[in-house]
């Protein structure tokens, strides 16, 4: 019975683990062949450039000052960032009176020390700049080109776009929960939605205006072969590769590996791979004489090195069985009409004891030279099949 267990537990991990390797083939191959402009998340973003400080802009806040102006806090790290052309500090910020993680806060950097407060976006400030972060071009801009005459308009196509964006319409910024969007950040995350033709969905830090990200409906198909891919099944994931769904597929895999080596343990036991039908000292050339379930006879065939059931389909398929000879689905059972071998732990499972005291075996637990074995004084072997599944599907 053990065995058996061991056998329907290998067969449902390697359908398990099986699938999902067919998972990683299917979407490596969907991302690696198809065009990244397929893809392409950035159809629509305006990248921002960075813009140089003049030597009239009013002097950046020096970090003495800095730290000068926040007393009862601890700057872990300081980084200066530019978004949308403004120059800004990125801090990282931990209370020095109480025990609390760590906080990203932003301020501006230019100005007079009066002017050094928190940054701060409103709703209709986020929208501009999620509006500001779109470019139609290249569809639209250039389908509106292609409607304008050249004789007539010789701007640049960029500029020829930008009166299309009044056209589309952006949704007001939409606060998400914490991680919805997959982004690691422990800042406010809004999300703009714009009805074009890519569907795209502008993200936005709250906290410093950044555009974190253009998406749309291209992108999801890359996040989701992605998420085939890495086995990224749970939201709350991250970034690291090493993730509860990898372990489990890892620890599923070893006990395939232990479940498969336990079976061939088992069948080298039994002799399914063993020479002895080759070797071993008596073994002549014998016959089987098959009948049907009525003693009738059917089929007269030559005994074959290896397994019973080998003989049995031996030149062609005669028994059919769902398990490939594992033991485990019983379609090869017969009935030896002489003296039976010892019965097996897969014969003891699936065939009954009344069944079993009248010589029915299952034809692939036994090995050819054990069943040579039984008949020393004669060179013919008498099997009775057990079934009519198996009668209508006999032939010579």
């Amino acid at each position: 019975m053990m065995a058996l267990r061991w056998q329907v537990l290998h067969k449902w991990l390697a359908l398990l683990i099986g699938l999902q390797l067919l998972l990683w083939i299917v979407s490596g191959l969907a991302l690696n062949l198809i065009p990244s402009e397929v893809f392409n998340t950035e159809l629509h973003r305006n990248q921002a450039k960075p813009v140089a400080l003049g030597i009239n802009q009013p002097p950046m806040m020096s970090l003495a000052t800095l730290a000068a102006k926040l007393p009862n806090q601890h700057l872990l790290s300081v980084e200066l960032i530019q978004v949308h052309g403004k120059p800004m500090y990125k801090l990282l910020l931990k209370d020095k009176l109480q025990l609390t993680p760590p906080q990203t806060a932003y301020y501006w950097a230019m100005g007079s020390t009066a002017d050094f407060n928190p940054v701060s976006w409103d709703l209709k400030m986020l929208a501009e700049l999620a509006r500001s972060s779109y470019q139609p071009w290249p569809l639209q801009s250039s389908r509106l080109q292609q409607d304008s005459e050249p004789q007539q308009n010789s701007e640049p196509l960029e500029t020829i776009a930008q009166p299309h964006i009044a056209k589309l319409h952006f949704s007001a910024p939409q606060l998400l929960q914490h991680g919805e969007g997959g982004f690691q950040t422990q800042d406010p995350v809004y999300l703009v939605t714009v009805n074009d033709e890519a569907q795209t969905r502008i993200y936005l830090n709250g906290a410093s205006g950044e555009v974190l990200a253009h998406k749309n409906s291209r992108s999801n198909i890359k996040e989701w072969l992605f998420m085939l891919h890495f086995m990224d099944y749970a939201p709350d994931n991250g970034l690291s590769f090493n993730h509860l769904w990898t372990q489990i597929v890892a620890l599923l895999s070893l006990l395939l590996g232990i479940s498969g080596a336990a079976l061939l343990i088992k069948r080298l036991y039994q002799g399914h791979f063993s020479l002895k039908s080759y070797f071993q000292q008596g073994f002549k050339p014998s016959c089987i004489q098959v009948f049907g379930k009525h003693d009738e006879p059917l089929s007269r065939l030559s005994l074959q090195p290896g397994m019973l059931l080998t003989s049995l389909n031996h030149p062609k398929e005669r028994i059919a069985t769902q398990c490939g000879g594992g033991g485990s689905c019983g379609l090869c059972m017969v009935r030896f009409m002489g003296t039976a071998p010892i019965a097996q732990e897969a014969d003891l499972a699936k065939i009954s004891r009344r069944k079993l005291d009248k010589g029915y075996r299952l034809s692939c637990q036994h090995d050819a030279a054990d069943c040579q074995a039984l008949i020393p004084e004669r060179t013919e072997l008498n099997i009775a099949l057990a079934t009519l599944g198996q009668l209508s599907t006999w032939s010579d």
